[in-house]
């Protein structure tokens, strides 16, 4: 950059990281600053004094940081990569970070988060510059959380933040990840937990099962040095657990409608006049629903001693496994003096089993299939019309697909029963007071093909003396069948 006759000077777009400043010009002495840090969706100003003498003379100043950024009125908070590594995270993922700032408050679950007193779960989510959540809906919901190998830093802006980051009533998370230099550095990494280090929980009979392994690698090097990286991170989680249910199911005598050993319970005739007690508080054959028979007989048989019926007398261990494969690819290359583009490619890919803990799966409340997979490419393209015209062209699509589905979904389960009028090849859910449901309480079979996003973003830098001007427009098309 060269200064104007005012002595300011600006240089835009530059990638996060560390760096040196130096200025020099005849006459006078060089000027060199080290230390110097630029991080993600923040500016930095450095002040160049340059004293009489010969440009071999240096004057070195170590970088410190100011104590107000008089740049920008935008309020908010950077966390690094170093950070990001050393805390103890949840899956190893990044997005929980933004609880660091204390403007930030936990609403819910995951990325839902209340910013500086704005709309609940109404904060957007940006990875280098492109979507990364549903715009369709109208609340944010973070589609793909990084591993924590493959993210540079990340800032959290609440407050005034620049026009260019709209569409949210609540904060802005701009997540950066890492590229390549022209040195190769890369990674491995294991992480485990095995229920062989856990003790029993307190209402388990037996220690639940937990087999949980976060393995990956990444690399990141010159392709050409000086002109064209690459930066390329897998990692894998395979999760096989248990989770203890504890539920109030009939003792087998009652799903055959005797309830004699049953004291707590009377039986009455609801067609009778007065509606009499059943004799024995037993329900003869003859009046049994055919349909309701079948039914109660998916009931498991009580596990529990000493527990009567519908209290508390059915325990088991449900297993499920939790495989995920997740991709960060990127690619950086400069053109020339005046172009430079990067391209960037997420993935994540898992699904979700767990089993069955009645003996006929799909019958119990908690059996269900879960499969979800995402795609997000991105890529920027910053075009030096003239050295103090400058324009940035982004272009991004993610593509998400998730199924949901309950054990019961195409069991045929309702066509063996004989219920008419629905899908013969899934299975009802009947709620009864007092005892386990059967059958999922979800929905029986979600489909979501696809959830899709087209993210345009144009911005146009103009220099002219003491002023910089930016411009540009956003365009976002979202889907959700």
């Amino acid at each position: 950059a060269v200064s104007n006759e005012s002595g300011n000077y600006i240089l835009p777009l530059v990638k996060p990281g560390s760096y040196m400043l130096v200025a020099e010009k005849p006459g006078f002495r060089t000027f060199q600053q080290t230390g110097l840090v630029l991080e993600t969706g923040t500016r930095s100003r450095v002040d160049i004094t340059l004293e009489v003498g010969a440009v071999a003379e240096r004057i070195e100043v170590v970088a410190t940081a100011p104590l107000l950024q008089s740049e920008t009125s935008s309020v908010g908070a950077v966390v690094d990569n170093r950070t990001i590594i050393n805390m103890p995270l949840i899956n190893r993922r990044a997005a929980q970070l933004a609880r660091l700032s204390g403007f930030v408050v936990q609403n819910g679950t995951g990325s839902n988060f209340t910013m500086a007193g704005g709309r609940g779960d109404n904060s957007m989510w940006l990875i280098d510059g492109a979507n990364a959540q549903n715009v369709l809906l109208g609340v944010q919901t973070l589609s793909f959380d990084p591993p924590i190998e493959s993210l540079q830093e990340f800032n959290v802006s609440i407050s005034n933040y620049s026009a260019e980051l709209g569409r949210t009533g609540g904060g802005v998370v701009q997540m950066t990840t890492k590229s390549g230099t022209n040195q190769f550095h890369g990674s491995a990494y294991e992480y485990l937990r095995n229920d062989k280090l856990d003790a029993r929980t307190f209402f388990a009979a037996d220690k639940a099962k937990l087999r949980y392994n976060l393995f990956g690698a990444s690399i990141g090097g010159p392709i050409k040095r000086d002109k064209t990286h690459f930066f390329f991170n897998y990692e894998g989680r395979r999760t096989n657990d248990e989770a203890t249910f504890i539920q109030n199911v009939p003792a087998p005598a009652e799903t055959r409608g005797d309830f004699s050993g049953n004291s707590r319970l009377v039986v009455r005739d609801p067609e009778a006049a007065g509606r009499p007690p059943f004799p024995g508080n037993m329900i003869p054959a003859s009046r049994l629903d055919p349909i309701g028979t079948k039914l109660a007989a998916f009931y498991p048989t009580p596990n529990v001693a000493g527990r009567g019926s519908g209290d508390s007398n059915f325990i088991a261990n449900q297993t499920r496994s939790n495989p995920v494969n997740t991709y960060v690819a990127r690619i950086d290359h400069m053109f020339s003096d005046r172009d430079r583009m990067y391209g960037r490619f997420l993935a994540n890919l898992g699904n979700n089993i767990e089993d069955p803990i009645w003996p006929t799966p799909g019958t119990d409340p908690v059996h269900r299939l879960r499969f979800n997979t995402y795609y997000n490419a991105s890529g920027t393209w910053f075009h030096h019309i003239t050295p103090v015209t400058i324009n940035e062209f982004r272009m991004g699509y993610d593509r998400r697909t998730f199924i949901n589905r309950t054990g019961g979904a195409y069991s045929g389960l309702n066509g063996k029963l004989g219920i008419k009028g629905v899908d013969p090849q899934f299975f009802p859910l009947i709620t009864l007071t007092g005892l386990a449901a059967l059958g999922n309480s979800s929905n029986q079979e979600r489909l979501q093909l696809p959830i899709r996003t087209n993210h345009f973003v144009d911005h146009l830098l103009m220099i002219r003396g003491n002023h910089s001007i930016k411009t540009g427009f956003e365009f976002r098309y979202g889907k959700n069948n």
